[in-house]
């Protein structure tokens, strides 16, 4: 997937949904990225890498958008 077509599903996502979980897998490595809108223009962002928390922080939308999209992309 390229960046574009990764931005345009962020931006989908984002419209049509309040939570999104992203999952990836490998044979040693499990990899889940979590965004939760909250009521303000606010983000929720967790990553937890093989069920260890490497970040969860609230940032703004505008913060958070480009750590989506990574996720995305990487998904893909």
């Amino acid at each position: 997937m390229t960046r574009e077509e990764a931005v345009k599903v962020a931006i989908e996502a984002i419209m049509e949904s309040t939570s999104i979980i992203i999952q990836k897998s490998d044979e040693k490595d499990v990899m889940v990225f979590k965004f939760h809108k909250l009521e303000s223009l606010d983000c929720r962002v967790s990553l937890a890498i093989n069920g260890k928390v490497e970040k969860d922080c609230i940032l703004t939308l505008e913060a958070a958008f480009p750590l989506l999209v990574d996720a995305i992309e990487l998904s893909s």
